[in-house]
């Protein structure tokens, strides 16, 4: 008996010791993640290509992060998260990923093309510039990342260099409205007003009825001192939307900079919504600080004048007792 149990004893240890020593070699095998097998993971890849195909952007988001969840070094299913999240406008997740992507492949178009949109989304313009010269640089005849280009560097107090962007835009496309108020922006930035007013006219010249162009006409007419014809396009502008609340504070606060205090209280008493919201309270009381300070700054006038007559008429008196 003693012999038989010994017997299975020494049986059971040989039949272990293999499944012992593979757990002793390797003791990460046992604790590593099993993870999707190949076959599925095709179909998965399949399913993420027939979403975004079909433009179901979410579904294809999905998909693709979850292959990117069992495979994170995966560039591949990186650049299609990237891809697929700027068509949903996920710029935070764009940024994220292509950031270091871009800087490990430089050359992808696609990538910078993506990155370039959630930076500018995001308003971060001096982060964009590098990438947006590189696609000029790269694709000199796309009018597009030119465009972005003129406007970032606009941003960036650089209007002499702006300009020249915005006169290749409007050699290929004359008539284009952006391109002629960029160009416009550019001319105000450098202090070339009557090439400004040129270009904003040749706008209006097809869009008579546009209440913001006529302020900006009007804003013109104030940086050439044609105080009368700014007055005037500014009633004009309001005439085209006078229930725009936001046309009725820029109208009123531009008539007060250019000193038509009357024709900004006649706007006010006019056009304000009843009751009055709390920017048009805020606009009447600046209104009335500054008729305050025009009848205080007449009466300091008047004052001065009369001592000068005063004294002038002293002076004749005593020339003539001489």
């Amino acid at each position: 008996m003693k012999r038989l149990f010994g017997s299975f004893a020494v049986a059971s240890l040989v039949l272990c010791a293999p499944w012992v020593s593979d757990a002793e070699e390797n003791p990460s095998a046992s604790a590593a993640p099993k993870g999707r097998p190949p076959e599925l993971r095709k179909v998965d890849e399949a399913l993420a290509r027939l979403y975004e195909a079909k433009k179901n952007y979410p579904k294809a988001l999905a998909a693709w992060r979850k292959l990117l969840a069992n495979d994170p070094t995966n560039q591949r299913y990186k650049r299609h998260v990237v891809i697929v999240a700027d068509d949903l406008k996920r710029y935070p997740l764009v940024i994220s990923l292509a950031t270091p992507m871009v800087a490990k492949t430089p050359n992808d178009l696609q990538l910078r093309i993506c990155l370039v949109d959630a930076l500018l989304a995001q308003k971060r313009y001096a982060q964009a510039r590098p990438h947006v010269a590189w696609l000029v640089e790269q694709r000199p005849t796309v009018e597009d990342h030119r465009a972005r280009l003129a406007e970032i560097l606009i941003r960036a107090n650089a209007a002499s260099q702006a300009l020249g962007h915005f006169n290749w835009l409007l050699s290929r496309s004359p008539k284009n409205r952006s391109y002629l108020l960029g160009r416009a922006a550019c001319y105000g930035a450098l202090k070339d007003h009557p090439k400004r007013l040129a270009d904003i006219n040749t706008v209006l010249r097809s869009e008579p009825n546009d209440p913001l162009l006529r302020v900006e006409r009007a804003s013109c007419y104030g940086d050439l001192g044609r105080l009368k014809d700014e007055r005037q396009e500014l009633k004009a502008a309001l005439a085209l939307a006078p229930t725009s609340e936001a046309l009725i504070r820029t109208v009123a606060l531009a008539l007060m900079d250019c000193g038509a205090l009357r024709d900004a209280k006649e706007v006010l008493a006019r056009h304000l919504p009843q009751p009055t919201p709390p920017w048009g309270v805020a606009l009447r009381v600046q209104l009335r600080a500054r008729l305050r300070a025009a009848r205080q700054r007449d009466t300091r006038r008047r004052l001065a004048n009369e001592r000068w007559s005063r004294m002038l008429g002293d002076l004749q008196d005593r020339s003539e007792d001489f």
